[in-house]
């Protein structure tokens, strides 16, 4: 699938009063590599744990909706599930081609409680009120912002922050990352499985740890950047993914 519509950078403003544009721009590395991914990948379904989260703060006909946060959303496939089990929604990504993909996808299926944001995630989160969310899916993406560990922990940390007490908190750290090329991207933390744990586990330690998961991902087809040549190639990925889903207490 080629994307070739743009959606423009948004200020987090159109979601939270307050709030400030989202700041940091996307690497001239992410842009090259992430439009090669998300035009061939377009929206996936949801995994299975964020799945279940989701669908258990699904509102009643006449209730609140909650508000749910997907931050490095991708092509939007948690934050659509969200959305059409009538949470609101806001995601947001760096990349303009996966945000495009799933402002299609909102406006086609006419949704209208979903706000669609090409920015920086985490920057967004900075600028939140405390206790402002119900709940966060932060799913494969919270070692792009940045190659210190302690301050990918203190973004960590933000994640139970900004939710509310009794609210969900669904983040995944992928950890002994390894390109087929032999890249090694800037601005990413690179860190072994267990190193990765401690870091979740120093972040959101005081909160109700409710699933505790570790899974190899494999991925055989991606885009990587030639350490030789500095272009773009085919290549494969692979990593371990911790996953955790905390109940913030």
């Amino acid at each position: 699938m080629e994307i070739s519509r743009l959606i423009p950078a948004r200020s987090a403003a159109a979601s939270e009063p307050g709030a400030r544009p989202t700041g940091a721009s996307q690497t001239a590395r992410d842009r090259l590599v992430y439009r090669d991914v998300w035009a061939r990948e377009g929206i996936r379904p949801p995994s299975d744990t964020a799945r279940a989260m989701i669908d258990a703060l699904a509102p009643s006909a006449d209730g609140p909706r909650p508000h749910l946060a997907d931050l490095g959303c991708g092509a939007g496939r948690h934050a659509l599930h969200a959305a059409r089990q009538g949470l609101r929604v806001t995601a947001i990504d760096h990349s303009a081609h996966a945000v495009a993909a799933l402002q299609g996808a909102v406006d086609e299926e006419r949704i209208d409680c979903c706000d669609v944001i090409q920015g920086d995630a985490f920057a967004w989160l900075r600028e939140l009120t405390p206790s402002t969310l119900d709940a966060v899916v932060c799913f494969d993406s919270v070692h792009h912002s940045s190659a210190d560990p302690e301050r990918v922990e203190e973004t960590v940390a933000l994640l139970a922050s900004r939710t509310r007490a009794g609210g969900s908190v669904l983040v995944t750290l992928l950890c002994d990352i390894t390109y087929s090329t032999g890249e090694r991207p800037p601005g990413r933390l690179l860190v072994g499985e267990e190193d990765g744990a401690a870091l979740l586990d120093r972040a959101l330690g005081g909160h109700r740890l409710l699933t505790d998961r570790r899974k190899p991902v494999r991925v055989a087809r991606t885009t990587s950047i030639s350490p030789s040549t500095g272009r773009p190639v085919p290549a494969s990925y692979g990593a371990t993914r911790v996953l955790r889903q905390y109940q913030i207490v």
